[in-house]
């Protein structure tokens, strides 16, 4: 297991990044599907008497409204346009700058100095009937208009040049921008629609906590396009990694069935060795008994094994090679004989015929 975990490490992290994106895309791609399932499957609510008697009793977990932003309180005042109102505020400083990261290139880099969100409860009015948004921050996807987004440059100067060279940062200028939901917005409103105690009607998060709660200035056909497109392009970003991660476990199962393979290999070989060893044993030696004139004949058996990058000067012996890959045999007929690449494993004396 270690031989194979060293060979392949390289494979299995990247096996295991590729599962983490796999994963990501895969969520995102689920959850894009279904909030396009049940807004397509919602029913549309056209705001009217009959609406709010079939609430009356029961929630509906996904409903579709459409109509036109009206505050329930003072409007909130746009902090760049006098004359502009709106419901939700949202404004962000941003500093933007250029840094030098170790590699010694210039990359560029965003941080928010201040983000703020205001807002005040409103309703989506169409008619005489209206339904009321409490909190319109919850929403997954919220459609704001961008009123101001203004960029001012950092003033330079000899000092600012020369700071650069020892903090290897470059400062570029402070961004403003300002994002409204103004008043008189037409609204698509998906989410939970309920019954206050004033029986008035309510859309908000849905409480089972799967469902969408979306406020956009699409209509429903545009919403539903552009959540089957990112769908789509969810399913191929994980089709395409799911792709690469087959590609790398067939490449770890491919060296580990080699590895596995090689290690059977060698052990067959070794107990195809070993009971080499144990069978010339017995036919040599008997009942394992060496007499003294074997001791000192100068005839010999030495085995090797085609392992080790060496040489010996063998004199005066008769040798009779035993290759372990290929079981060849070789007798030479000189006294001096010179054998490469081979370690001499055993070596047993043969009484003289």
């Amino acid at each position: 297991m270690d031989g194979i975990l060293a060979e392949c490490w390289k494979e299995i992290v990247g096996l295991l990044l590729d599962g983490m994106v796999f994963g990501v895309f895969t969520c995102f791609h689920c959850a894009y599907k279904n909030m396009h399932a049940q807004i397509q499957d919602a029913k549309r609510h056209g705001i009217n008497p009959e609406g709010i008697k079939s609430l009356a009793d029961s929630k509906k977990s996904c409903a579709i409204i459409h109509g036109v932003v009206k505050p329930a309180d003072k409007p909130i005042k746009s902090a760049h346009a006098p004359d502009t109102y709106g419901v939700v505020q949202k404004m962000s400083i941003k500093n933007h700058a250029m840094a030098r990261n170790p590699t010694g290139f210039w990359t560029s880099e965003k941080h928010t100095i201040k983000e703020a969100h205001n807002f005040v409860p409103f309703f989506v009015e169409k008619g005489p009937y209206k339904v009321r948004v409490e909190s319109p921050l919850d929403a997954s996807y919220l459609d704001l208009d961008t009123i101001v987004d203004y960029f001012e440059p950092a003033p330079t100067s000899f000092f600012d040049s020369l700071m650069v060279l020892f903090t290897g940062v470059r400062h570029q200028g402070i961004q403003t921008t300002e994002e409204m939901l103004k008043v008189g917005t037409l609204l698509t409103g998906v989410g939970e629609l309920s019954l206050d105690s004033d029986n008035q009607l309510s859309l908000g998060q849905p409480s089972d906590g799967t469902s969408p709660f979306i406020l956009t200035v699409l209509p429903v056909s545009s919403l539903l396009k552009k959540l089957d497109e990112q769908s789509r392009l969810y399913w191929w970003l994980a089709a395409f990694t799911g792709s690469v991660g087959l590609v790398i476990l067939y490449s770890v199962s491919r060296k580990a069935w080699k590895h596995y393979k090689r290690k059977e290999e060698e052990r067959r070989n070794k107990e195809l060795l070993e009971a080499g060893r144990k069978q010339r044993r017995q036919t040599v030696r008997g009942d394992n008994v060496v007499s003294e004139a074997e001791r000192t004949n100068p005839w010999a058996e030495v085995v090797f094994l085609a392992k080790e990058s060496k040489s010996a000067q063998i004199f005066n012996i008769i040798i009779a090679i035993h290759c372990t890959p290929a079981r060849h045999h070789w007798e030479p007929r000189t006294n001096n004989f010179e054998l490469c690449k081979f370690s001499i494993l055993e070596c047993n004396l043969i009484p003289e015929p």
